[in-house]
């Protein structure tokens, strides 16, 4: 509202942040909410780009950490919901989501979406997803033990 020449301005709305602002995306529902209070508020012709991400953390707790889509607690619905809306077809969607160190996340991960929006099949999409939070597991796994031998061996006084 305070910016009189708006023709420069751009919003891009982040899945994560919106979920643990309290905006309910979870559900068909709770999106089709959110992008109506995003078109009141801020108008949708500002809309220039969405970062797709899940949560690693729970509804309206204020804490921004991104999750690998369909691993957090936002799930698998809301996703599928924005690659089917006509109008976020022409808006840049940003994976934005934690690799640990492994690029082969994400190189799945995208795979996993480019299928869906080819075959539009939610049910080869779970099916995908559960081998996928396998290689993820891995991936944290191997990140965090990593992460530990570099902390152990800068606390080691000896």
């Amino acid at each position: 509202q305070q910016v009189h020449n708006k023709s420069r301005v751009g919003v891009c709305l982040d899945t994560c942040h919106s979920f643990t602002a309290g905006y309910d995306i979870r559900t068909l529902e709770g999106w089709k909410k959110t992008i109506e209070a995003f078109d009141n508020i801020i108008g949708a012709q500002y809309l220039r780009a969405i970062h797709f991400n899940d949560s690693q953390h729970d509804f309206n707790t204020k804490r921004d950490r991104h999750d690998n889509i369909g691993l957090g607690y936002i799930g698998l619905e809301p996703f599928k919901e924005i690659l089917k809306e006509r109008r976020f077809q022409d808006i840049p969607i940003i994976l934005e989501t934690p690799s640990y160190d492994n690029n082969d996340i994400w190189t799945t991960e995208m795979d996993n979406w480019n299928q869906f929006c080819r075959d539009k099949d939610a049910s080869k999409l779970a099916e995908n997803i559960d081998k996928f939070k396998e290689q993820v597991k891995e991936a944290r796994r191997s990140f965090e033990n990593a992460r530990n031998k570099v902390i152990l061996k800068k606390t080691n006084f000896s």
